[in-house]
């Protein structure tokens, strides 16, 4: 059932999202507004914000990141959280990169609530986006806090999406993403 459920949920996403991107130069329809993570701020604020996640076990050594995209309701809720964008380092099997992205999309629904802006006390919902670095726990812990930090930043474009609207319009959202094997987010290994 909660699988029937879940399936109902991201048909529903996509229709919704479908019909938002359907109006010429329009993002908004049927109450729902797709916003970019830069425009974000406009509309919902969470504090503290998420700066990656790690999965897995102390042996889990797979990195990437994945974009999660999300919608959230009035109530400042995170709803249909569903993978948009998969990347991780050559080394991760394909299999392996779709099983933490989705435990990651899952996970998304245990995010901090949203408060609304001061530009909107009307509480739109919206359709966003999250880039967020993913680490496995083993590899996490051999890194200290700088080169924390700087596998963080040097992952994160590999999963961001600039214009939310377009390229949600651009693709078929009852699928889901195929996991890229990007060269460029490969990072020195402990």
């Amino acid at each position: 059932m909660n699988l029937n459920r879940s399936r109902a949920k991201r048909w529903m996403l996509s229709t919704t999202l479908a019909t938002a991107t359907a109006y010429a130069g329009s993002v908004s329809a049927a109450g729902l507004t797709i916003v970019d993570a830069a425009e974000l701020d406009r509309y919902w604020r969470m504090e503290p914000g998420v700066e990656s996640m790690q999965v897995g076990d102390k042996r889990e050594t797979a990195f990437g990141c994945i974009a999660i995209g999300f919608v959230i309701d009035r109530g400042g809720q995170v709803t249909a959280a569903r993978p948009l964008r998969l990347a991780f380092g050559k080394d991760a099997k394909p299999k392996r990169g779709r099983e933490l992205g989705i435990a990651i999309s899952r996970a998304a629904s245990a995010l901090p609530k949203y408060s609304p802006a001061a530009e909107n006390p009307n509480r739109t919902e919206v359709f966003t986006v999250l880039a967020i670095p993913v680490f496995g726990r083993g590899l996490w812990s051999k890194l200290d806090g700088p080169k924390q930090k700087a596998a963080i930043e040097r992952l994160r474009p590999s999963c961001e999406i600039a214009d939310l609207p377009a390229w949600v319009n651009a693709r078929d959202m009852r699928k889901d993403p195929e996991i890229e094997v990007a060269p460029e987010i490969d990072l020195p290994v402990p």
